[in-house]
């Protein structure tokens, strides 16, 4: 109605009421508002985290001061005493933070060695424990066979379940990896240590995990930490150092109390954090429900191993670890060795794990090894991809092209690609220096493996498929014309009746059905997609169990071109120095992991570096002896394929020859260089010294011999220097290749001559060199154009 109007709330009221609402309840940070609008308060867990945190913090007060009201039921019960002459260093009545030698002032880093296990359950074992001071072959002959008789406070059933099913006992030295990080809480006295520690025993795959959780006293080079098995409900507590830390010296208690104050406000302060921030990811409870393998806490104690006096290295130490945290180029002394001797103890199983040489590497070396291994690793990418292009550059052609084997290269980029997944994940998972020369490596084997290896291993497969034989599709039978049949109707003779020819003609068998070539592209699409797929399948699920199949495969990636070179009789499909920088290249990173002691993954050296290694080098040399030898040259006779064997021989035997040239023709001018193929008056075509070959498969003196093959029944041999010469070889060591090899003596010179020219089907001769690289271009012979063999 006109002239009427609306008193009220407008519109717009709404809006800003929602507005406002959302702004009170972002700034408040999940407060009670937040809470009744969004639901469960996520912060909650955080905020009982830091009340328990100053709760356990007013315990330690109370309890140094002697206030029980404050220290409520928390006590401290120190190790058996028993224990103390096991320890690695003597901590009774010292003081802790008074310095007593050349010690690293930063631990942060990464440390192994081997350990072994000593029961402590019962008396004799304790006793033997104690009075072999962990000494194996004393121990053996301090050892009786008397009935085991258990401490009065232990219970054998609830031992056994307590340790479970590792093997905490194992005599035979097992392996220890530890990772500390470190947080400097009093500068130059005491630092937090975190970290994780790993045990494993020897001919088992299983290993148990701990995390740790202590002090390192920096001026003494001890550290002290509580273990906690990764899988246990209650987390590591630093307050247990209270109770391995001597207390008769009250310097070392004193810092040890404000030490533990420190890392409580530490702790807190991260926790506030969080609470800053707004929001708070729980962990899934799915997540956390692991079962439990044992019940076994431990008391690590460990001791740095001295560089030297305090007052004339510590000084040095400081200075190499400014520069390792900053480098500016200033001279140093060279780094000391970081080890360290441990002893971990457990008051619940009831056993000690002592390992006395740990070596370590620090962080900042461990960051600068990763560094200067991505740098090789980059030289060596560069090399092989080089050698990939010269590759490349020399099989342009399909004659070339067929030589070579698809599946090869294939498996080169494979390598190439999972190197490059490898490195990238490295790289970003750890977001430190290290990062960019990773993904830099991920970048250079990515552009191996997309630019260079995938490409060509599609254009070699692509060029096998249009050079396989297309099958003739199989002709229809040809239906003869249906003959019109005649019937004679029963009560009329001599009346044909005429019968309809389709029944007959419906009774002819159907031609089989031709697959057409679209078919089959779609078949082997159809089988290299679910290949994919499987392949993706196995290293999601079982990623282990995918590499420990793959890499032998992968490394046997010259087997495809030995078997393709056997099959089609042919050789010098690759060039050599491709196949000896090829082989060198790809075997860098194993070996390096494999055999290398101080590999930036800290691996163990293993044997199978070496088997894998000669595996490698093996392919190589088998390779390299088709060309030199010939395709078949390790294989015997009954071996060779049919199709192989019946190939066209282009060094034919010398009474071949004899027999084919009329009895000693020469042959003349060779027609791709036009130079004479022999030449009586110099019996080399080369000065001394040029184009030199690998004796004895080739001329020692670097010529070549381009004489009639026909006249080589008349070679000459001088005995007395043919003897010589083998004297010579087996003085020298190679006398075994007299044994193995025809290149000895007059044979020798037969094969030699024979390998320096090559007769075509057509009875042209040329030059081995010429006429093989001219076939790397086309398949036809340069004097009558007629098709070639392949070589």
């Amino acid at each position: 109605m006109a002239g009427t109007s609306r008193c009220g709330p407008g519109p717009g009221l709404g809006l800003w009421l929602a507005i406002w609402t959302l702004v009170l309840t972002t700034s408040v940070h999940a407060s009670f508002l937040g809470t009744l609008l969004f639901g469960k308060d996520t912060l909650e867990p955080v905020r009982e985290a830091i009340r328990q945190t100053e709760h356990m913090r007013s315990q330690v007060y109370g309890w140094y001061h002697h206030n029980a009201t404050e220290a409520a039921n928390f006590s401290v019960t120190p190790d058996p005493a028993e224990l103390y002459t096991l320890l690695p260093a003597t901590y009774s009545g010292r003081s802790l933070v008074t310095p007593d030698g050349a010690y690293y002032r930063d631990i942060e880093g990464y440390y192994k060695g081997s350990w072994s296990g000593w029961d402590m359950s019962t008396v004799a074992n304790r006793s033997l424990a104690i009075d072999s001071r962990l000494n194996r072959t004393a121990a053996e002959r301090l050892a009786t066979n008397a009935p085991p008789q258990y401490l009065d406070d232990v219970e054998r059933e609830k031992l056994v379940q307590d340790r479970g099913a590792f093997d905490w006992l194992t005599v035979d030295p097992g392996h220890m990896d530890l990772h500390l990080q470190e947080e400097h809480l009093l500068k130059g006295n005491v630092s937090l240590v975190t970290g994780s520690l790993s045990f494993s025993v020897p001919k088992s795959e299983k290993s148990t995990d701990f995390s740790l959780e202590g002090l390192h006293y920096i001026p003494t080079g001890s550290i002290f930490l509580h273990a906690m098995g990764d899988e246990a409900v209650n987390g590591t507590d630093v307050r247990t150092v209270l109770g391995m830390v001597p207390r008769a010296n009250n310097a070392t208690a004193n810092a040890t109390v404000a030490a533990i104050d420190k890392a409580f406000q530490l702790r807190i302060d991260m926790l506030e954090r969080i609470i800053a921030s707004g929001s708070y990811d729980a962990p899934d409870a799915s997540s956390t429900g692991v079962v439990a393998t044992h019940n076994c806490s431990l008391h690590v104690y460990a001791q740095l191993r001295s560089a030297g006096a305090y007052d004339e290295v510590q000084v040095s130490i400081n200075a190499l670890e400014r520069e390792m945290a900053v480098s500016t180029g200033i001279s140093t002394i060279a780094p000391p060795a970081l080890q360290l001797s441990m002893l971990a103890y457990s008051p619940e199983c009831r056993f000690v794990a002592s390992a006395k040489e740990v070596t370590g590497l620090l962080q900042s070396r461990v960051w600068k090894k990763a560094v200067r291994y991505a740098l090789m690793y980059m030289v060596v990418v560069l090399v092989q991809t080089w050698l990939l292009v010269q590759q490349m550059e020399a099989t342009t052609t399909p004659s070339g092209l067929g030589k070579l084997s698809d599946k090869t290269f294939l498996a080169q980029s494979v390598l190439d690609a999972y190197s490059c997944l490898v490195h990238l994940s490295v790289g970003v998972a750890l977001d430190n220096e290290t990062t960019v020369p990773l993904i830099a490596c991920a970048f250079m084997s990515g552009m191996c493996f997309m630019a260079f290896g995938y490409r060509y291993t599609i254009t070699i497969y692509r060029t096998h498929m249009d050079a396989a034989p297309t099958p003739a599709p199989t002709p229809a039978p040809a239906t003869p014309a249906p003959a019109p049949s005649t019937a004679t109707a029963p009560g009329s003779e001599g009346q044909p009746i005429p019968v309809d020819a389709a029944g007959a003609t419906a009774t002819q068998p159907q031609p089989a059905a031709v697959e057409t070539p679209e078919e089959r592209t779609a078949r082997r699409r159809g089988r290299a997609i679910f290949g994919v797929g499987f392949f993706l399948m196995m290293v999601a699920f079982f990623p282990l169990v995918t590499v420990a199949i793959l890499l032998p495969i992968v490394y046997s990636f010259w087997v495809p071109q030995i078997w393709r070179n056997v099959e089609r009789g042919t050789r010098k499909a690759i060039l050599t120095r491709c196949v000896v920088g090829t082989t060198l290249a790809r075997l860098f990173v194993p070996l390096y992991v494999l055999l290398c002691p101080a590999n930036v993954l800290m691996a163990e050296p293993s044997a199978w570096g070496y088997v894998l290694g000669a595996y490698v080098v093996v392919q190589m040399l088998v390779l390299l002896g088709q060309d030199v030898l010939g395709p078949h040259f390790f294989l015997r006779a009954a071996w060779v394929p049919e199709h192989a064997a019946a190939g066209w021989e282009y060094h034919p035997a010398v009474g071949g020859v004899d027999a084919e040239q009329g009895g000693g023709a020469e042959y003349g001018d060779c027609a791709i260089c036009l130079a004479e193929i022999e030449d009586r008056a110099k019996p080399t075509r080369r000065p001394s010294g040029v184009a030199t070959s690998w004796w004895p498969f080739g001329r020692r003196d670097g010529s070549y011999g381009y004489d009639r093959v026909a006249e080589a029944e008349e070679f000459e041999v001088d005995e007395e220097a043919t003897t010589r010469r083998d004297e010579e070889k087996q003085e020298s060591g190679w006398a075994w290749m007299a044994r193995f090899k025809p290149d000895v003596g007059a044979a020798g010179a037969l094969r030699r001559r024979r390998m320096d020219v090559m007769v075509a089907p057509c009875q042209h001769a040329f030059h081995t060199e010429c006429l093989e690289r001219w076939l790397t271009i086309k398949n036809e012979c340069p004097s009558c154009r007629s098709m070639l063999p392949p070589v």
